[in-house]
């Protein structure tokens, strides 16, 4: 499929994302336990594939009813107020989470929510080590979570914010991706090349020419067999790339609809994919921007 002019505008709606990202602090201990990503858990494993999504945002609870009410995800808490964690779920299927997240410093027009993807590893310390190795930072050094796994967040060597897990309960099955769960990430980059060295390094992604698009800087990363996402260039301009996810829709102008309804901006309009389906861009009430995709049928 041809993807120029829908690329040419999810650039310009993702320097909207890209102006105004934060760096992420590290959070405390969990003092609770949270559900597993997989019940029952397996034994499959597939490092490079994005397993995970967490939202840290100021206001979670409010949060999470947007999110239920724009994805039908189902929200349940664990933990105290100051401390709680909110679990989304699509059907009895944990998809993301929401951690509380206040900024201390807080300046007109800042983000004030952000999500984080994570990608499955094999070993959360090595990767740790091999981020710092390869030029990045670490924001969230390696922790265990109780039923969870073990867990990280870093910064790429081009500073963007990457999460990285591995899951104790095995790792979501390769699959076409159902109503309401991430079907698709993509990567901004100011230099591709460099971004494509960093993940191959770092994860075991192999960077591929993204024969889809006209463009030669157009990557996807890939790992047992499987795209796991894209990679593409954005003019820097003092400005920092960042991960873009995408959820899956039955209708990319009815989620608009709900997202706007109750306090959602629309930040890309909806544009088709050929031969694919349909995408757009929203963001929450609080900034927080994702995806939507539709398939065509």
């Amino acid at each position: 499929m041809k993807l120029t002019t829908t690329t040419r505008s999810l650039y310009a709606a993702c320097a909207w994302l890209i102006l105004v990202s934060l760096p992420l602090p590290g959070a405390e201990p969990l003092g609770f336990t949270v559900p597993p990503l997989q019940s029952p858990s397996s034994n499959e494993r597939h490092p490079g594939k994005f397993i995970w999504g967490d939202l840290f945002a100021e206001y979670p609870l409010q949060l999470g009813k947007f999110y239920s009410q724009v994805f039908g995800w189902n929200l349940r808490r664990f933990g105290t107020d100051k401390t709680a964690y909110w679990l989304l779920s699509n059907d009895d299927q944990p998809v993301a989470g929401i951690v509380r997240h206040s900024l201390k410093e807080k300046k007109p027009g800042s983000l004030q929510a952000r999500w984080v993807g994570y990608i499955s590893v094999e070993d959360v310390e090595e990767a740790a080590e091999r981020v710092v190795e390869e030029g990045g930072k670490l924001l969230l050094p390696p922790r265990e979570v109780p039923d969870r796994g073990s867990l990280a967040i870093a910064t790429d060597s081009e500073g963007t914010i990457i999460g990285f897990m591995h899951s104790d309960s095995g790792d979501p099955p390769d699959r076409l991706a159902a109503v309401g769960e991430w079907v698709w990430v993509q990567l901004f980059s100011a230099d591709p090349a460099k971004a494509v060295s960093f993940y191959q390094d770092v994860f075991e992604l192999e960077g591929e020419p993204d024969t889809r698009t006209e463009s030669e800087d157009d990557f996807l990363l890939v790992s047992g067999g499987h795209s796991r996402a894209s990679l593409v260039p954005f003019q820097r301009n003092s400005r920092r790339g960042g991960w873009l996810g995408f959820v899956r829709v039955t209708d990319v102008e009815e989620t608009i609809q709900a997202a706007t309804d109750i306090g959602g901006r629309v930040i890309m309009d909806p544009e088709t994919v050929e031969e694919t389906g349909r995408m757009a861009v929203i963001a929450d009430p609080y900034g927080g921007v994702v995806g939507l995709f539709q398939f065509s049928e």
